[in-house]
């Protein structure tokens, strides 16, 4: 099985970006046309049982700080 190399680009802001610790939120844009958020797993039980009904068997819900999306440009 031949599987395709997939590219990331860490489009983090540098406001956000993580210098001395290495786990930290970031934004990466991918050659196919998508996005991938690394943030922490969403656990709060309230928020997620209003979520329910629109997050799918193969997703989950992670949890960002604003910040992450403050410095993008359109």
């Amino acid at each position: 099985m031949n599987k395709k190399k997939v590219s990331l680009k860490n489009i983090t802001p540098k406001s956000m970006s993580c210098i001395l610790i290495s786990y930290c939120p970031a934004l990466y844009e991918t050659e196919d046309n998508s996005y991938i958020i690394v943030g922490k797993l969403l656990r709060d039980k309230d928020m997620l049982a209003k979520l329910k009904n629109t997050i799918s068997s193969d997703e989950v819900a992670i949890k960002v700080s604003k910040k992450l999306f403050s410095g993008l440009k359109p």
